[in-house]
């Protein structure tokens, strides 16, 4: 019965958080192509930055102050870190590759690459509220 509620609170916040990201970028994409839509999309995609850093401290803590009840303290603290910088380079590149098909050094480029980095970004937030080391 856990189980089921467990998978079923993972859909259903799973569905939240795609369709909050989905609502979030739509307001950008609605606005005329201009500066007020890019720099929506770039607003979005730095508040989404800043949260990815805090929740990864808050999981960190939260690893942390369970301690005494995880095995591989050591090693579970150092593959998270060094998961979040492997995460941290590829997210880059991954989105600098969908943004390359675009004309270099123009603002529908940096959208294209800001609405990537703010899907993973959401993506990744998700992933660290439902990590589950226990």
């Amino acid at each position: 019965m856990r189980l089921l509620f467990l998978f079923l609170t993972f859909i259903f916040s799973s569905a939240i958080a795609e369709e909050n990201i989905n609502v979030a970028l739509d307001k950008c994409r609605a606005k005329t192509v201009t500066d007020e839509a890019y720099l929506c999309i770039s607003d979005k995609k730095e508040q989404l930055k800043q949260e990815y850093e805090i929740e990864f401290k808050k999981l960190l803590m939260k690893v942390k102050k369970e301690k005494k009840y995880v095995m591989n303290f050591n090693d579970l603290n150092s593959s998270l870190l060094n998961s979040k910088k492997s995460w941290d380079k590829w997210v880059k590149l991954e989105c600098l590759t969908e943004a390359n098909t675009n004309e270099k050094d123009t603002k529908y480029y940096y959208s294209v690459y800001d609405t990537c980095l703010v899907e993973h970004y959401a993506q990744r937030i998700d992933h660290y509220h439902k990590f589950n080391f226990m």
